[in-house]
């Protein structure tokens, strides 16, 4: 009985500590505020993704860079902490954007890069099908401008970029 007791108290703990490493490992790779991906992470996978062995030398796909332009005026206008509930509305319209074209581009990610900046790495698209997703995040983001003071609605500015393989227009 005592040695079935402590088998089961060391899978208990082990369980905690799984789940604990988990919680920190979420911690580590999401910003806490929208929920997304961290820059950190994003650095990380973008490596990865680079760094993949590809037969074609070709841009493997773009990204996306959209900013908050106004957020201090965000934060002056809503408080700090209606600013907070409103950037995790942004992140969760922007993960949705994501995970409806997920099927026709698997190995979307997005991130929030720091404050005001996000970015969506999408691999394994042409140009129009990548400005078409762009398109979509931007219709989102636009519903979802605030009203600042003298009745201006904050702003949003969007990039897309080709993605380029190492080396490919800058020898190493």
């Amino acid at each position: 009985r005592a040695i079935h007791a402590t088998r089961e108290r060391v899978r208990a703990t082990a369980r905690e500590q799984g789940e604990r490493i988990e919680t920190l490992q979420l911690e580590l790779n999401t910003d806490p505020v929208t929920g997304l991906a961290n820059r950190r992470y994003f650095i990380n996978e973008l490596h990865r993704v680079l760094d993949a062995p590809t037969a074609d030398t070709a841009a493997a796909g773009h990204l996306m860079l959209f900013r908050q332009r106004d957020l201090p005026a965000v934060n002056a206008h809503l408080g700090h902490a209606g600013a907070d509930a409103w950037l995790a509305t942004v992140g969760q319209h922007a993960r949705a954007v994501i995970a409806d074209a997920g099927s026709a581009a698997p190995g979307l990610q997005i991130a929030r890069l720091n404050g005001s900046d996000f970015i969506v790495l999408i691999p394994q698209l042409d140009g129009p099908r990548a400005a078409l997703l762009a398109q979509r995040m931007r219709q989102t983001l636009e519903g979802l401008r605030v009203t600042l003071a003298q009745g201006r609605r904050c702003r949003w500015a969007y990039a897309l970029t080709e993605e380029t393989r190492p080396g490919e227009y800058f020898p190493v």
